[in-house]
C-alpha cells in the first residue's frame, strides 16, 4: 500500500504510536506558529523558511497518526474488503507524507545554511519533489529513510558549528534535537531487521521534538525576561 503504511513495529505498539505522533504534530506547529510570528515580526524570509518547514512537519506527522489505526482497523477487521477509493486517498497520503517530510528537512537547510538565493532554494525543493516521486513509486521504505538522514546530515553539521558558536542551552537543545531526529531515521532502517528498532524510531524522535520544544521555551523565556518583542533564531 506504500511507505508509510508499512508498519513493522509490534501491533500493541500502534497504539502508542498514533498518540506519540499527535504529541510531536503538536510540539512542530508550535515551532511552526513560532517562525511565522517571527517573520511578522522581522520580515527575514528565514523565518518563514522556518515556519512553513514545521508546518509541513506537523502536517506529516498529523497524517501519519491518522492513517496508523485506520490501516490497522482495516487490515484486523476488513482485509477482504476492496477499500477502492480509500486506498486511493491513502496511497495519496503517503506520497503526501514522504514529500512534505524531506521538503521540510530541504527548507530547513536552507534556513541554517542561510541560503538567500530563491532560485536555488526552489531548485532544491524542485529536486526533493522528483526524489520523492521516485521514492513513493518504488514504494522504498529504506529508501526515504536514508534520503531524510542524508538530508539530516547537513542540518545536524550546521546546527553543530552554531551550538559551538554560542554555546548556548538553545543552540544545544537544537543540535541535540536533530541528532536524535536524525537517530530516528536510522532506527526506522534497521527496523527490517528488528521490529523493536521501529519503536525505538518513534520513541527517539519524539525526544528530538521535546528538545526543540525545550530549545523554543529558552528562547521565550529569554524574551519575556529581557521584554524584547524581537525573535531569535531557534
Amino acid at each position: 500500500m506504500g511507505v508509510i503504511i508499512n508498519f513493522r513495529g509490534p501491533t500493541w505498539f500502534y497504539g502508542i504510536d498514533a498518540v506519540i505522533q499527535f504529541f510531536g504534530a503538536f510540539i512542530a506547529l508550535m515551532l511552526a506558529i513560532y517562525g511565522f510570528k517571527a517573520y511578522r515580526l522581522s520580515g527575514e524570509r528565514k523565518y518563514l523558511l522556518f515556519g512553513t518547514a514545521f508546518l509541513l512537519l506537523s502536517l506529516d506527522l498529523l497524517i501519519y497518526a491518522a492513517l496508523i489505526p485506520g490501516v490497522f482497523l482495516y487490515y484486523s477487521f476488513y482485509p477482504g474488503i476492496d477499500a477502492g477509493v480509500l486506498l486511493q486517498f491513502a496511497r495519496l497520503l503517503n506520497f503526501v507524507f514522504i514529500a512534505a517530510t524531506l521538503l521540510a528537512y530541504t527548507l530547513l537547510i536552507a534556513v541554517y545554511a542561510r541560503l538567500n538565493r530563491t532560485v536555488v532554494i526552489i531548485l532544491l525543493s524542485v529536486l526533493v519533489l522528483a526524489l520523492s516521486a521516485f521514492i513513493y513509486r518504488y514504494q522504498s521504505f529504506t529508501g526515504f529513510n536514508l534520503v531524510a538522514v542524508m538530508l539530516l546530515t547537513f542540518i545536524m553539521a550546521y546546527t553543530c558549528n552554531n551550538c559551538l558558536k554560542r554555546r548556548s542551552k538553545t543552540s544545544l537543545a537544537v543540535f541535540f534535537a536533530f541528532v536524535l531526529l536524525t537517530l530516528g531515521h536510522l532506527f526506522f532502517v534497521a527496523s527490517g531487521i528488528s521490529p523493536l528498532a521501529f519503536l525505538a524510531g518513534h520513541v527517539v524522535q519524539l525526544i528530538g521534538y521535546l528538545s526543540l520544544l525545550t530549545g523554543l521555551v529558552y528562547i521565550l523565556g529569554r524574551k519575556n525576561a529581557k521584554k524584547n518583542p524581537t525573535s531569535e533564531q531557534l
